[in-house]
Parts: structure tokens; sequence; C-alpha cells
């Protein structure tokens, strides 16, 4: 048949994905599209003289050289017309939504669909399995193959980047773990047929060499990227523009780490392949063998871009100058007396990220580059600097200045005290008893980042963040931050309202006796229940079934338990995590 619009465009306006297009759609698919080739044969055998439906086909045609050349009449099916007429000849294509499909009762031999009852509701999941049972012949079999994203393993920078893929597919409307999900739901189906059947689940594991399981990841992280890019250049609106671009160099971030994983050693495995079978009738065979080589190409694979380490694998960023990232520097920890060069380097930085937030005027800035003493008491033995040092230049690029000692001795308490809530203030001055060094358990983080060029991403200050909230948690500390608005709405951003807590109103800052238009947001962090809040956002988000914050937040706990010791994380975060 001829695939035109004005055929398509019902079903397509009615089915299709809301945030992919059908090439980015495509172009995911695509990139697991040569490993799902190499299984899919194997629960397709004897079918010469049958007649395969290919339900959800879209362009490739890999499974249709398989079935004639093998005897058997290929019929594609997808709701995308453009995917079809991509695949050239039109005389075996049907452009229909699954749960419609263009066939007689009973008139089809085979049916096979793969990688696609994850992309549909769950009620038009069971329209589209009572669709194939309706064209399938009483002695057909029906053959179901989709991924459990979540059993994909690896390091924990692996893990941390496939949660933030999943999350992405499950906001695009994918069910990133429905493969282990699909034998149930399919079953329930198939108990209100008045049909004898029989039905098998086999799970296909990990076993693919490690080239191609790296050519694979790195293929379906690099369509990712390179989905966002395109959306990123049709953004029309700036703030819609800047929130994909951190998503985006968020998530390159946390593939670069996997990247660095996988070199040395612990290479990620690929999600386990459920493949259900359908048997109408009676005597289904067994299941077929798995080789461990899975492709002819294995050997062959090549790999993008692996020659440029400063770039994640497979794909580019969109920038002609990539941002400075997480993984890009090194992080010190250094004091004013034990490093006096590098803390005087910490001093101008703050100075500078003053006078840009305008915080302070340039006068108050002395000659050697650093605060005049009006302007920053915080100094000496009572303030640790951990400084991010560039590994281009070994500049100091960033940094997070905690600043110990008593409550009203911490500079940005002291500039946001008149805003905190009438409550909040007696419950931190009530905290805020002296330990056994004679200062307060609370302490100032203030995070600082230089006009740099090439600029800084946030996982520079994320991962410093990170480190300093980490030694808050083994010294048992709380955390005050008085927040200009932008580093407010980073940090929620990162951990979440329930981390990053707004404990008043914001406070216009007196510069020099005048008041001027900065405001700094007074925040209370509890660095001992950061991850106890998450395990608790995360488990609401699943509850409520938005899958998509569900795997956010574990995204977000497997970046912040990176480095710390298992005696300082929840049982039930490492066992959700392990």
């Amino acid at each position: 048949m001829t695939i035109t619009p004005e055929s398509a465009n019902p079903y397509y306006e009615r089915y299709g994905s809301e945030l992919f297009t059908d090439k980015e759609i495509d172009r995911l698919a695509g990139s697991m599209e040569r490993w799902l080739n190499s299984i899919s044969p194997r629960y397709l055998e004897d079918i010469d003289g049958s007649t395969v439906v290919d339900v959800g086909a879209g362009s490739g045609t890999r499974l249709k050289e398989y079935v004639e050349e093998e005897g058997g009449i290929y019929e594609a099916v997808d709701i995308n017309p453009r995917l079809l007429e991509a695949r050239g000849d039109q005389s075996h294509c049907h452009c229909a939504p699954a749960s419609e499909l263009p066939m007689d009762d009973r008139s089809v031999d085979r049916v096979h669909a793969r990688a696609l009852n994850a992309w549909l509701p769950k009620d038009e999941r069971k329209k589209a399995v009572e669709e194939m049972l309706r064209i399938t012949k009483d002695d057909g079999e029906i053959v179901i193959i989709n991924f459990d994203w979540n059993s994909s393993k690896g390091g924990s920078r692996t893990r941390t980047a496939k949660y933030s893929m999943m999350a992405l597919l499950a906001a695009s409307g994918f069910s990133p773990d429905y493969g282990a999900n699909q034998h149930k739901e399919i079953e329930s189906v198939l108990i209100n047929q008045r049909r004898a059947f029989e039905i098998k689940t086999d799970k296909i594991t990990d076993n693919a060499d490690k080239i191609l399981r790296r050519s694979v990841i790195e293929e379906a992280y690099g369509s990712l990227i390179e989905v966002l890019n395109d959306k990123i250049d049709e953004a029309d609106d700036a703030k819609d523009r800047k929130r994909l671009e951190d998503i985006k160099l968020r998530i390159i971030f946390f593939i670069n780490q996997a990247r660095e994983e996988s070199i040395a050693g612990k290479f990620p495995s690929l999600p386990d392949i459920y493949v259900t079978r359908i048997k109408l009738g009676s005597g289904m065979t067994d299941s077929p063998t798995i080789p461990k080589v899975i492709s002819e190409e294995t050997e062959t694979v090549t790999i993008n871009n692996h020659q440029d380490t400063d770039h994640a694998p497979g794909y580019h960023t969109g920038h002609e100058q990539r941002p400075i990232s997480g993984n890009d520097i090194t992080i010190e920890i250094i004091t004013e007396e034990g490093a006096p060069d590098t803390a005087r380097e910490a001093q101008k930085l703050q100075a500078r990220c003053y006078l840009k937030d305008k915080i302070v005027r340039e006068e108050a800035i002395k000659a050697d580059g650093t605060l005049g003493p009006d302007h920053d008491k915080a100094r000496g033995k009572n303030v640790d600097y951990y400084v991010a040092n560039s590994k281009a230049s070994e500049e100091v690029v960033a940094g997070i200045r905690v600043v110990h000692g008593r409550l009203e001795d911490l500079p940005s308490f002291a500039r946001c005290r008149s805003g905190i809530k009438a409550e909040d203030l007696s419950r931190i001055e009530k905290l805020a008893k002296s330990d056994s060094d004679g200062q307060d358990v609370i302490v100032e983080l203030a995070a600082l980042s230089k006009e740099y060029d090439p600029p800084l991403d946030s996982t520079v200050v994320m991962c410093l963040l990170r480190r300093a909230l980490h030694d808050c948690i083994r010294a048992k500390k709380i955390c005050f931050m008085g927040l200009v608005p932008d580093a407010f709405k980073l940090f929620q951003a990162n951990y979440g309202e329930d981390i990053v807590k707004s404990v008043g109103n914001s406070v216009k800052l007196e510069v020099d006796g005048v008041t001027s238009g900065i405001e700094l947001t007074p925040v209370m962090i509890y660095p001992n229940l950061i991850l106890e809040n998450m395990l608790a956002s995360a488990t609401a988000a699943l509850n409520s079934g938005n899958v998509a914050l569900y795997y956010i937040k574990l995204s977000i706990m497997s970046f912040f338990t990176e480095g710390l010791e298992s005696e300082y994380i929840p049982q039930e975060v490492q066992d959700l995590l392990a």
C-alpha cells in the first residue's frame, strides 16, 4: 500500500508520542536494533510459507530480509508513516496502531512485536495484545520482546547514568522496566480468551562481549543526547532551552563517568531481555539457545569518537566549546594554614563572586584581589576550602567555603537573620549548641565559581557540594546557606525541595549601608537526613505513578552516595541501589 499523510495522520495524531518525534523515537530504537536482530530470528524458525506480521516494525529491514530468506511472507505494521516510508517498498506496509491491526481474524501464522509494548499506555498495551490474538491462527504463535533497563549493572557511576536515562525515557512515555512485568500483564489478557494457549517467557541476560556491550550502551545514551540537541535547537523559550541544556549536561557528565568505569574494566551490562511466546493451541517448542557471540558483526564494532577523551563517546555535545564539567576537575580540601597560596586563590574567587553578585562594591576588594576584613570576617582556622582545580590549567575554577564557629559569627546567617521565620530561628538557635571543639554544630556553606572561558557546568559545583556534605555527615554537622536566586534554583533542582529547604523570606542585602537589589534566601540542609528524604521522595513518586521522577531520585541518590562509606548510607538505600 502507499502511505500518505492523509491516511496516516488520524492514527499518528491520536497515538503519537507527545514528547519525541518520529525521528527521535526511531533513533532511540535503532540504537538497540543490531542487538535485537540477533535474538528475534531465533524465535521465528520454521516459517517457510508462513505470514509474519511485525507490529511496531519501524524503519529497520533486517528482520524482513530474514523472514523472506526463510521463505516467509513479511508484513510491517507501524503507527508512523515516515518510518514505513523509510523502508522503501510499501507493498507489505500497513500504517496503523497496534490496537487496531488491519488484518482479518485468525489470518496470520506469526506475530512479532519487540520494544513496542513499553511505548504504549497500559490500556493500549492490553488492546494491542488482544489484537495480536485476534489476527493469529489457532495454531499460530505470538512473540513479544521487551527490555528491563533496571537490570543493567555496573559501577556506581554507570548506575547513576542508567537512572538518568531511565528518567528521560519514562518522561517520554516509555516504561523502561516493562520487560520484567510483561509475562504477568500478558497472562491477565489471555485468561479472558476462549482459546487454548500456552505461554512461556524467557529471560535473556547479558552475554555480549565487551566490545558489543560498550557499543550498544553508548549508542543508546548517544541517541538521547542527539534527541536533546535537536530539542534545544528547536526551543523558542530561553527557559526551556536552559532547562534542556542542564539535563543534557548532567547526562553527559554521568555518561562520561560511566565511560571511565568502563575503561577501568567495570563494563556495564546490557539490560535483560524478556521474550514472551504465546502458542495458540498446543505444542510449544523448547526455548532457543542464544550464543555467547550475539552478532557476527561483534568483532568489527567501532565506537565513534573513542579517541576523543574530552567528549562523551558516540555523540557531540552541540557546543563549539564544551563547558568544564565534574569530569574535568580534581577536588582538594585545604586550609589557610596548610595551603596559603591555594587559599588565597579561593579568597580571590570569593571576592570575584561577591562582586559579580553585587554583594560588595569594587572598592571593597583589596590590591591583592581578596576582600578586606570589613566585608569578610571568616578567615584563618575557622574556614575550610573545597577547591576544584582544572585538570587542564591547574587553576582554581570553583570552590565551596565551609565556615565553622559560633552561629552568630557565620556571615550568611548574620545577613539572612532578619528574614528567617520565628519558629525556624528558634529551632536553629536550639540546634546551635557547642560540640567538643567549642564550635557550633551548624556550619555555613558558600559555593563560589569564577567567570571562566570555557564556562563551568553545574556538575562542578554539585561535585564540590557533595564532597562537603559528605564531610558534614561524618562530623554530624548541620548546614546553613544564604543562596542567591540562581544558586537556590540550581541546588533545589539537583537535590529537591525536600533537601534544600528555605527557612524564611529572601533578604535584600545592604552594601555599604545602601540596600541593594541582590537577595539571599536562607536555607538549612540536614546532611544526615538527605538520603532518608531522597528515599521517601522516590517512594512517594513511585506510589503516585510518577516513574520519571522516581528514576530521577534514584539517579540523584546514586550520585550522592558515590564516595560515602556504607556506614552512613541507610540500609534501604543500599538495597535499592544494589
